[in-house]
Formats: C-alpha cells, sequence, structure tokens
C-alpha cells in the first residue's frame, strides 16, 4: 500500500503549530509527517508539494478569481518549503498543485491496480476515488470511482468557495444533491450541462468549461484541458473498465 501525501497541508499546519507553541518548524513538521506515517500504516510514502505558478489561475474567465480570498503566506513558509523541498524528494511540478500530482499517481496506481491511500485533509482529493484518509480524525474511508466522480459533478453546481469558484449561482448542496439524485454518471453531467443551460443560454459552455478547468484534478501529465467533451469521453473510458 502506498501513502501519498499531501505535503501542502502539512506545511501550513507545521507553520502554525510552530507559532502557537514557540516549537522551530523544522522539528514540528518531522513530527507532523512522522505521526501521520505512523498512524496511516502504509508500506511507502510519496510526497507531493505544490510547483511554482498555477494553471488554472491563467484559465481565460471572467467570473471570479482562482483562490481570490487566500490571505498572505505565513511567515517562514518559504524557509520551510525548501527544506520540504530538499529532505523529502518531494514530487513537486510547476504550474500544478499537489492535488494534481496526487491524483496522477493514484490513476496510475489504480491502473495497474495497486493500492494507495490519499492521506490529506483537502475535500477535493474525494474525486479520485480510493482510500481517503482524513489527516485531522485520523479516519479512513473507502470512496469508489462513481462516487468520486459525483462529488466533481456536484462540485460543478456548487463550486468551491474555499479556492473561491463559485459554481452554478443559487445553488448549494441540498439542490445540487437533489438534482443529481438517482441518477448514472452520464445522466449526472448531462444534468449539470441541462441546469448550466438554463441559467446561461447560448453561453453556457464559456462558464461551464472554465469551472470545471479549475475544479477538476488531471489524470495524466499529458491530459488536454477539460471541457464536457472530454468529461463525457472520460467517463465512457469509467464505465467500460467497469464492465
Amino acid at each position: 500500500m502506498i501513502g501519498i501525501i499531501d505535503m501542502d497541508v502539512l506545511v501550513y499546519r507545521a507553520l502554525a503549530k510552530s507559532e502557537k507553541d514557540g516549537t522551530p518548524v523544522i522539528e514540528v513538521f518531522d513530527k507532523l509527517l512522522e505521526d501521520i506515517e505512523t498512524n496511516a500504516a502504509c508500506d511507502k510514502y510519496s510526497y507531493h508539494l505544490s510547483g511554482i505558478g498555477n494553471f488554472r489561475k491563467n484559465i481565460k474567465q471572467g467570473f471570479t478569481k482562482y483562490k481570490g480570498k487566500r490571505s498572505q503566506k505565513p511567515e517562514q513558509y518559504q524557509f520551510l518549503r525548501n527544506y520540504v523541498l530538499k529532505q523529502y524528494n518531494t514530487i513537486t511540478v510547476n504550474l500544478l498543485e499537489a492535488d494534481d500530482t496526487a491524483a496522477i499517481e493514484a490513476t496510475d496506481l489504480r491502473n495497474k491496480k495497486e493500492l494507495y491511500t490519499l492521506i490529506t485533509v483537502d475535500k477535493d482529493w474525494q474525486q479520485v476515488g480510493g482510500i481517503w484518509y482524513n489527516i485531522s480524525y485520523g479516519s479512513v474511508k473507502a470512496i469508489s470511482t462513481e462516487e468520486g466522480l459525483k462529488f466533481f459533478h456536484k462540485q460543478l453546481l456548487t463550486g468551491d468557495t474555499v479556492d473561491n469558484i463559485p459554481g452554478l449561482k443559487g445553488v448549494g448542496p441540498k439542490k445540487a444533491d437533489k438534482a443529481l439524485e438517482g441518477k448514472d454518471l452520464n445522466q449526472q453531467i448531462n444534468k449539470v450541462v441541462k441546469m448550466y443551460k438554463e441559467v446561461y443560454k447560448d453561453d453556457y459552455l464559456d462558464v461551464l468549461n472554465p469551472m470545471g478547468q479549475m475544479l477538476w484534478l488531471k489524470r495524466s501529465y499529458d491530459e488536454p484541458e477539460w471541457t464536457v467533451d472530454f468529461h463525457k469521453d472520460f467517463l465512457k473510458k469509467v464505465l467500460n473498465e467497469k464492465e
């Protein structure tokens, strides 16, 4: 079992704990990671840290500023980041987030029929499917591929307030759940498209495609940008593999 660890989360947690307790930040980080590896009990681990820049901030759209609500980086952020990069041989790719490189590794492992655990608190990682280990609670749950994709379809409707992605105006979690309830994956994306059309008419793809590009975690390094057509083809492959 390979544990895929979200090092972004650990960097910020270590910085906050170090500031609160007055303990050296490197010491705090190493202890956090040691405890997680002990509790997750995987055979080996990979470490994912976001690269420099972010392709999502370059997506052409005029309705939001991706991660526009985030505050300035904490003091010692760059110091700790440099330490983590050197000490832990992280998987880091410029313009990609740790979310993307983790999803790419998980997809590759699943294709090879190898077991993995996603170790994070980031809810977005659920869209990949697999075993999901919540760092905050030490809890574990299994998420099927279908459940992960339904989670993504729901995100297309609700957006993501943490990353300042608005979703479809007037649609919250309850309304999204009701819209997708009882539908298979193809019916879900068709429902999403229909709801966007009702609001944006002929311009619906100008909003829906960028929304998906910001929300979707890449599954391969050479993957084309997310579009509705790309997603429908992706769903076909998933369903064919299931048969």
